[in-house]
């Protein structure tokens, strides 16, 4: 989510129509997700006027097929690009948005580009998208400290320099996650008679 919330402000820096739509257990109900990207995009594009309204009701009366299609469009008639960033697509469960997502990403229009953030590999197509060049992957040794990097971050500390066998031991300790090395830089540059 953190990853996901400075990639949504860069986007947002750099003029991009971004939606942002956190998942929740009643998300695998196909018209509901379907109404809550709409009002999700809506909010940062235009051509989603009518539908909209129909998103308030849940799509009651329309068929899963015509709504898709419908939204496909409406994206495909804006001339800006999109993206829409799901977060915690892992909170539904039984990967049930899955048909309903490989069935949107094989149809997608150039201009929308859609980013999961989860806690494990959604069950989608994603060697296919990779052998296309359409997805990139940013997995959990990606977002772990490399042991030079976090040198660095303890470097620019110069109250309290590091050995090599400390910083060792707090990558084994913190296995690389940017916020436990941060408290820990934090706790190491405070005065010891400060701590708890």
């Amino acid at each position: 989510t953190t990853v996901l919330a400075q990639l949504y402000g860069a986007l947002a820096a750099r003029g991009a129509a971004t939606a942002w739509l956190t998942l929740d257990n009643d998300d695998r109900l196909e018209k509901r997700f379907l109404a809550c990207t709409v009002i999700a995009l809506a909010r940062v594009a235009r051509p989603f006027g009518r539908l909209v309204e129909a998103a308030g009701q849940y799509f009651q009366g329309i068929p899963v097929a015509t709504v898709r299609a419908a939204i496909l469009q409406a994206c495909a008639r804006t001339s800006q690009h999109l993206v829409l960033l799901l977060d915690d697509y892992d909170a539904v469960p039984d990967d049930a948005l899955g048909p309903l997502l490989e069935f949107l990403l094989e149809r997608m229009p150039a201009n929308l580009h859609l980013v999961l953030a989860a806690r494990s590999t959604p069950r989608l197509p994603i060697a296919t998208l990779t052998v296309r060049d359409e997805v990139i992957q940013i997995g959990v040794n990606d977002l772990r400290f490399a042991a030079d990097e976090a040198s660095l971050l303890f470097a620019a500390d110069a109250s309290r320099r590091m050995t090599a066998a400390e910083l060792q031991t707090l990558m084994d300790k913190t296995e690389g996650w940017p916020i436990a090395l941060q408290l820990a830089r934090a706790l190491l540059a405070t005065p010891a008679h400060e701590h708890p």
